[in-house]
């Protein structure tokens, strides 16, 4: 499994199919999303590599993509943070926690669980002030 980006085989798979789909060269779609060939297979293929995402939000302007299909797997941990640590949330605060909690990649694995526990509280905080 790709450690860095677990979704790049989908990214992978949904440019190549664009690439046919629209009759494009390999150069071509480099071209197309702003970097050189051997970039675009670097992205790719590399797991040792991070997908950025102003790249991520190139390729989503193009394709007609959403971001959030490259960004959110609902089925895995959010960055490190365990299912089970939604806790008696409801689904509409685990939806808005997701959400949040896609920027906890980005952060030192330290600060992740406070940052978390953070968002979570703030949710929380909305939701309570909704009923």
């Amino acid at each position: 499994m790709d450690e860095l980006f677990p979704m790049r085989p989908k990214l992978r798979n949904d440019i190549l199919a664009y690439r046919t789909e629209h009759g494009l060269d390999p150069a071509g779609m480099a071209v197309a999303l702003g970097k050189s060939p051997g970039s675009l297979k670097s992205i790719l293929y590399d797991h040792s590599r991070h997908v950025g995402t102003a790249f991520l939000q190139a390729w989503c302007s193009l394709s007609g993509h959403s971001l959030t299909e490259y960004l959110d797997d609902p089925g895995a941990p959010v960055a490190g943070v365990p299912k089970d640590a939604f806790g008696q949330a409801t689904e509409e605060e685990r939806v808005m926690l997701r959400a949040m909690a896609s920027d906890l990649a980005k952060l030192r694995p330290e600060l992740r669980r406070p940052a978390f526990d953070a968002w979570a509280a703030i949710v929380r905080g909305f939701q309570v002030g909704d009923r």
